[in-house]
């Protein structure tokens, strides 16, 4: 990244929902604001913040709005189909050729329009590698097998993912937040803390990260699996 002059020495991947942004117990921004000193502090000037998120750009600028986020250094929105970079979101062309390998939207949306059982969602919600429809749950399995076959004999690869109980998204095959995790490699960070639980946990791991910088990460990877075994929500990628 050109912010930085040397290669990043930890990066962190967040969802946004219900995760950096906290919806019902925090509409002060308590554990966000204290994320935000933290990092800051201790982190901004040799590590990458990245936000991975299902919202569109439009959504996620609403949110960014609403509440005191810090700019990301990488923002991965749309389910991971579209990837920005910086206070200006400047899109990475490079992902943008990824996204159209074997990806024909005009296609998808011919074939979509096929399945009574789909309703689009809001236009909002559409982008140019994201479909995104409202589905039955009890005909995900039925349309989700039929779509993937329609498309497959048309030349193109892609990717379903239901989510929510009632959300169904038609990506490229190569789509989706946990994308994100791929970015260590070309950002070439030696130690990557994923973050996809509560403030508390997150807020836990920086501080313990902080004390120990200068001693072995491995205890930062232990305590990290320690608490990862106490999740209770599936949170972001996936």
């Amino acid at each position: 990244m050109e912010r930085l002059t040397s290669p990043p020495r930890l990066m962190i991947v967040s969802d946004l929902d219900d995760t950096m942004v906290e919806h019902r117990n925090d509409n002060e921004n308590h554990s966000l604001l204290r994320f935000n000193s933290l990092w800051e502090e201790a982190y901004r000037h040799d590590s990458l913040l990245v936000f991975s998120t299902g919202r569109a750009k439009t959504m996620y600028k609403k949110l960014r709005k609403a509440r005191p986020l810090l700019t990301p250094d990488v923002i991965v929105t749309s389910v991971g189909t579209e990837i920005s970079y910086g206070k200006s979101m400047v899109p990475d062309e490079n992902w943008v050729e990824i996204m159209n390998n074997k990806w024909n939207r005009g296609i998808v949306e011919e074939e979509t329009r096929k399945f009574p059982e789909l309703t689009l969602q809001a236009e909002t919600e559409q982008m140019p590698h994201k479909l995104s429809f409202h589905v039955d749950k009890s005909k995900v399995k039925e349309v989700t097998k039929e779509l993937y076959q329609r498309l497959e004999k048309r030349g193109l690869e892609i990717k379903i993912i239901f989510s929510g109980g009632i959300a169904l998204d038609v990506l490229p095959k190569g789509g989706g937040k946990g994308q994100a995790l791929s970015l260590s490699a070309n950002l070439n960070v030696s130690k990557r803390l994923i973050m996809m639980l509560s403030f508390r946990i997150l807020l836990a791991s920086l501080f313990i990260h902080l004390v120990l910088k200068n001693h072995s990460e491995a205890l930062l990877t232990s305590f990290g699996s320690t608490m990862g075994t106490k999740k209770t929500r599936s949170s972001g990628f996936g």
